[in-house]
């Protein structure tokens, strides 16, 4: 606060990811808190996820922790009367218009890296050949990636093993 105070913006920008302001992603009070750090400046919120339980198959405990996480960002909402919301995903855009929220997508970049050429021999080669110990060829290769992060629930070896079958039936290795 003192921080702001001392610079006095016109603007407040919040990169907003519910579990980096709580380990739960409970962050009660947050809307509040922000609210009275500078009431003069103008909000612009960039949602890069919003609450648990969005998924078709959420767990009945997704659901109802989602339903508290949403309660808490729709008070931040109402406090902070942002300008701006913006999230980078379409989904998430629609999700937030359920609720009234008027946000746009804001397209962002990853952080994979650029590869001169083909991604296989410039990047990927290198690593199958050492990881396999013999000369890798593509074409003996399924390979499967995750970008972005994933929740602590989530289940890799159940994924690995259901992706496997394809593959074998293929003739290839994952």
């Amino acid at each position: 606060r003192q921080w702001v105070d001392d610079c006095k913006p016109d603007w407040l920008s919040l990169q907003f990811v519910t579990f980096g302001f709580h380990r739960k992603g409970l962050c009660f009070g947050l809307g509040e808190k922000l609210a009275a750090i500078n009431p003069r400046a103008s909000w612009h919120l960039m949602f890069h996820e919003l609450w648990l339980g969005l998924g078709e198959n959420s767990s009945l405990k997704h659901r109802v922790w989602g339903a508290v996480q949403r309660r808490i960002i729709c008070d931040m909402m109402r406090r902070l009367q942002p300008r701006i919301v913006q999230t980078q995903a379409e989904p998430y855009r629609q999700v937030l218009s359920r609720e009234k929220v008027a946000a746009s997508v804001l397209p962002l970049f990853g952080n994979v890296p650029y590869v001169e050429g083909d991604g296989w021999t410039g990047l990927l080669e290198p690593l199958v050949t050492k990881a396999a110990g013999q000369p890798a060829d593509r074409s003996k290769f399924y390979l499967a990636g995750i970008f972005g992060a994933v929740h602590p629930e989530w289940n890799a070896e159940q994924a690995v093993n259901t992706l496997q079958p394809l593959v074998q039936s293929l003739g290839k290795r994952l």
